[in-house]
């Protein structure tokens, strides 16, 4: 009873350890995400803006650096996709994990409210852990986001 009371502790002690998502001993590979929303309106009762947000996150101790270009973009008179506003940005270490478990880091990019067909396109890359990753990412159409849907 007693040695089976020791190896449980001894496990418990040691074999979990490395199981911690900080513990940066670079066995275990660092993840970043990153998600994109589709366009919508600011507001369901007056809608003022199209909006779309870029959402990320990497796991501890966060991404040596993660760069994000957020473009929010329309279709032009010749049925070509036209950026009406962007944003880019890079975020290092502790400026990427996430404050809480239940939360992501998100940044907003908007324009006045318009007729038309409208996407949001992200670009950019992580490098965390020695590996490099590259994000393209574009949601779906949205068709008149301030326009009042059937069931607005």
């Amino acid at each position: 009873m007693r040695l089976t009371t020791a190896l449980l502790a001894f496990v418990m002690l040691f074999g979990l350890a490395g199981c911690d998502p900080g513990t940066g001993n670079g066995t275990r590979r660092l993840a970043c995400q990153v998600t994109v929303d589709d366009p919508v309106r600011d507001n369901d009762q007056s809608p003022q803006r199209v909006i779309t947000r870029v959402r990320y996150w990497c796991d501890r101790p966060g991404a040596d650096r993660l760069s994000i270009t957020l473009r929010l973009q329309r279709v032009n008179h010749l049925g070509n996709w036209s950026t009406v506003a962007t944003r880019s940005f890079t975020v290092r270490r502790g400026q990427t994990i996430r404050h809480d478990a239940a939360h992501s880091r998100t940044v907003q990019i908007s324009v006045p409210c318009a007729p038309g067909v409208y996407r949001a396109l992200v670009t950019g890359r992580s490098v965390a852990g020695g590996r490099t990753k590259n994000y393209k990412i574009a949601t779906g159409r949205a068709f008149d986001p301030c326009r009042p849907g059937m069931f607005a």
